[in-house]
C-alpha cells in the first residue's frame, strides 16, 4: 500500500509581490511585471518513504491529470493500493479522469475543502514561493522561469527525506535523554 499527497500550483511570469530586505535607506525592490503568462505544476508526496513525483506544463485538465496518475500508478507496480490524497477540485473527479483508472491501483481520498494544512505539499509550494516566485527576476524571460521552476523542483527531488522532514510528514529524531544517577 502507497500514500500519496498531491496537488496543484499555478505560477505566473509576472512575479508575486512580497516582503523583501533592502539595506536601511535603499530605495527597496520594485516588482517588475513584464507579460503576464501561466504555468502549471503537479506535485506528488508519498507520506513514508518514496520520492517525489511533479510535472509541470501550460494546464493541468483532464488530460495532464489522466498522465499524471498513470504515471503513478506505473512508478509502484508492486502496490496492490495507491491512495492519492487531495483537495476537492473538482476535475480531480471528473468522469473521464475516474474511468481511466479503472483496473489501476490508484485510489482517492478526499482532503477537506478549504484545508490546505491537511495537504502537505501546499507546503513544498509555500516554501517554492518565497525561494523562486516572489519578487524574481524571470519577467522577461519565460522559458528562464521555467527551467528555474523545474531546477528547483528536481532538486527538491533528490532529497525527498529532507522535503518530509520540512512537510511534517516526517519527525526530526530527538536524542534519547537518559538520566544520570546522583
Amino acid at each position: 500500500m502507497v500514500l500519496l499527497y498531491l496537488d496543484e500550483l499555478t505560477y505566473y511570469r509576472r512575479p508575486s509581490v512580497a516582503r523583501c530586505h533592502q539595506p536601511r535607506g535603499g530605495p527597496g525592490a520594485y516588482a517588475e511585471q513584464g507579460h503576464g503568462r501561466k504555468r502549471r505544476v503537479i506535485g506528488a508526496l508519498e507520506a513514508n518513504a518514496g520520492p517525489w513525483h511533479h510535472g509541470q506544463g501550460d494546464r493541468a485538465g483532464v488530460r495532464e491529470l489522466m498522465r499524471f496518475y498513470r504515471g503513478l500508478a506505473a512508478a509502484y507496480p508492486e502496490a496492490e493500493t495507491i491512495y492519492v490524497a487531495q483537495d476537492n477540485w473538482p476535475v480531480h473527479f471528473l468522469p473521464p479522469v475516474l474511468a481511466s483508472l479503472e483496473g489501476t491501483p490508484v485510489r482517492w481520498l478526499r482532503l477537506p475543502t478549504y484545508a490546505p494544512w491537511t495537504n502537505p505539499v501546499a507546503k513544498v509550494w509555500r516554501q517554492l514561493k518565497p525561494e523562486l516566485l516572489h519578487q524574481h527576476d524571470y519577467q522577461d524571460d519565460w522559458a528562464g522561469l521555467q527551467g528555474a521552476v523545474e531546477q528547483w523542483l528536481q532538486q527538491a527531488a533528490q532529497d525527498p527525506e529532507e522535503l518530509r522532514r520540512y512537510t511534517g510528514l516526517k519527525r526530526r529524531r530527538r536524542k534519547k535523554r537518559c538520566l544520570k544517577p546522583k
